[in-house]
């Protein structure tokens, strides 16, 4: 996760987990940013985390993932899994929220 530019939590206790994990392990230092942001830096790098509350609409994910496009990137990742294994893979499924942006 510490390669993402920003990491976007729900509520603030998870986005505190992350802090106190990303201490512990990494030696991180969190400082706050611009726009209500927190960053954790650690070796270099820079992650901002946002605490957005805003819900989840599971129709769409279902939906999204009902789709012939993500059936078809679904197979395509399944059959180099192989390929990949031991390493982690994180998908996500972003909307443009009209308030606050990607969401």
């Amino acid at each position: 996760m510490m390669c993402s530019d920003l990491i976007s939590f729900h509520n603030y206790e998870p986005a505190k987990c992350f802090f106190t994990a990303t201490s512990r392990m990494l030696d991180s230092v969190t400082a706050f940013k611009k726009g209500g942001k927190i960053a954790v830096q650690s070796h270099g790098r820079e992650v901002k985390i946002r605490i957005s509350h805003i819900a989840v609409d599971l129709k769409d994910i279902h939906r999204t993932m009902a789709s012939p496009e993500f059936l078809q990137a679904k197979k395509h990742l399944s059959s180099t899994l192989s390929e990949i294994r031991g390493k982690y893979i994180l998908c996500s499924i972003d909307r443009a929220h009209p308030i606050s942006g990607m969401r």
